[in-house]
């Protein structure tokens, strides 16, 4: 019989593999982090962008009112917002319909590379049927 000395190949294995099982957990963290940040971003900005535009007399006011919304979220350096899709009806009792597309950038672990994350969401309103058109 042949026995060799296995003392520290354990901890040998340990050292080669627990690295690289670290980076992969780190990458995977910060693009789940990512990604629901840039969807929560989008969500909740459509959101805004429709309940504002609904509250306005005009499709301009709309527009306008939307847009800023837009332009607001789209200061954050991390998320941007972009492509503002507006359909109002602004009539008592219409809908208005916001669409909206967020782009986040997701840096991995040690700079190695970095992933876009892309997440559009559409948001309906309704006008209060109890305003007055003018």
């Amino acid at each position: 019989m042949n026995l060799r000395n296995e003392n520290g190949a354990v901890a040998l294995e340990a050292a080669l593999v627990l690295p690289i099982l670290l980076i992969v957990s780190l990458a995977t963290i910060s693009i789940t982090t990512r990604t629901l940040e840039t969807d929560s971003a989008a969500r909740a900005t459509a959101n805004e962008a429709a309940r504002s535009a609904s509250q306005q007399q005009t499709q301009a006011g709309a527009h306008n009112a939307a847009q800023t919304v837009l332009d607001k979220t789209s200061s954050n350096d991390a998320i941007s917002c972009s492509d503002l899709i507006l359909i109002a009806d602004l009539q008592p009792g219409g809908q208005v319909t916001a669409s909206i597309t967020c782009t986040g950038q997701s840096q991995l672990v040690g700079g190695f590379g970095s992933k876009t994350i892309t997440k559009t969401h559409t948001a309906t309103e309704i006008v209060d049927t109890f305003r007055s058109s003018q």
